[in-house]
């Protein structure tokens, strides 16, 4: 796995707060056009998304309320609702699944830490 690839992540929400490093010294000016400064989701420092959060990537889907990526984390912060819970699957076998109120992803290592116990996905 290439570090710097970034990922390949779908995301839709009612709300969105993201953050990004400042960009490159050396980006073109077509980069600079393109309305971030030619900077990449490699480049999020942190994100916040609200209200019906689906979020698609490689392996994993992610239904919540809210889902928050702190700066310097591999976390994700994941929250339900008092009526509906957050969720998380996979179609891979061995990939992450869980339900409930609130938990964190760990985008490199897959596993959910349900704040009362940890899951570690098995690979």
């Amino acid at each position: 796995d290439d570090p710097d690839a970034g990922w390949r992540t779908r995301l839709t929400c009612g709300a969105l707060l993201a953050e990004f490093a400042e960009p490159a010294p050396s980006a073109s000016a077509s980069e600079e056009n393109a309305g971030l400064g030619g900077m990449s989701a490699r480049d999020l420092r942190q994100l916040e998304a609200t209200g019906g959060v689906v979020l698609v990537a490689d392996e994993y889907t992610v239904e919540a309320f809210r889902i928050v990526k702190y700066e310097d984390s591999d976390l994700l912060r994941i929250f339900g609702t008092e009526n509906a819970e957050a969720e998380i699957y996979s179609d891979a076998p061995a990939g992450p699944r869980f339900r409930g109120p609130e938990f964190n992803f760990n985008l490199r290592t897959n596993d959910i830490d349900t704040l009362h116990t940890q899951m570690r996905n098995r690979r």
